[in-house]
């Protein structure tokens, strides 16, 4: 009896590291770079996340000494 059990054991840890398929979205995360230009002078590079194939409903904040505090409109880019 105690052979089936240490059987059964192994068979579950076993199955259990088997590769199991995922449903899942692909990664897409958003990306933020600043570059400052001169004193007091910066350039802003926001991409924003891609989810199913639609940019994420969110904004990069900057403080309100910022000007402007807002870019251009979203250009989707494929493949990006």
């Amino acid at each position: 009896m105690k052979l089936s059990n240490a059987i059964l054991s192994l068979a579950v840890v076993l199955g259990l590291m088997l590769p199991v398929a995922s449903i899942a979205h692909e990664l897409q995360p958003g990306y933020a770079a600043l570059d400052q230009i001169d004193e007091g002078r910066w350039q802003i590079y926001w991409r924003k996340p891609d989810v199913a194939g639609r940019a994420m409903a969110i904004d990069l904040l900057l403080p309100e000494t910022c000007l402007p505090r807002t870019g251009p409109d979203v250009v989707p880019q494929s493949g990006s």
